[in-house]
């Protein structure tokens, strides 16, 4: 009776230190992954995984938009968007690269369209939601960008005060006000 309960004791430390080895094929680079080490802190870190994660996102919006029968007004906010995020995605894998954080985010899910937003041949394209939708995110991204442009890291700060104008600008493209004064 005894060796029974000695082994069914030992079991399930058998099967957390088993779980916790690195098992044939199984790549180096996962463990890389799984690391929180970063050369920045957590408003940073922040910083790239979201704005990288939307940028991501409305670009493979934009494109959409572009591609279906959306009006002009709304085809020329989503090349703004386009344009922008598109010269900005490089740009911050190179520099999240250089604090050591691991992007793009290997979580994210890939892309899919929201319904709210899908052609109908009855009514077509929503405008409306698409323009709403944009000036939430930009809103969003915004606020990060506010963020980071008084961050303790001086190349951070560079980076967000020199994108910040821009975010302004498609932010108010689509129909946002800013907040002076207002702090989040």
């Amino acid at each position: 009776m005894k060796l029974r309960n000695i082994f069914l004791m030992a079991l399930p430390l058998v099967a957390a230190v088993s779980s916790c080895t690195r098992h044939a094929g199984e790549p180096a680079k996962r463990s890389l992954l799984l690391n929180n080490e970063t050369n920045v802190d957590t408003e940073g870190y922040l910083f790239f995984k979201l704005a990288h994660e939307k940028a991501v996102y409305e670009v493979q919006l934009a494109k959409y938009v572009q591609s279906v029968g959306a009006s002009a007004a709304t085809k020329n906010l989503a090349s703004k968007i386009s344009d922008l995020y598109g010269e900005m995605i490089p740009e911050l894998e190179t520099l999240a690269s250089a604090f050591h954080v691991v992007l793009p985010d290997p979580g994210i899910p890939g892309f899919s369209m929201p319904h709210h937003f899908a052609t109908d041949s009855l009514t077509g394209f929503n405008n409306e939601a698409y323009t709403a939708h944009v000036q939430h995110e930009q809103g969003a991204i915004l606020e990060h960008f506010n963020r980071v442009s008084r961050n303790t890291s001086k190349t951070l700060k560079a980076y967000a005060n020199e994108k910040l104008p821009a975010v302004k600008e498609v932010f108010a493209l689509a129909g946002g006000h800013e907040e002076h004064g207002a702090h989040h």
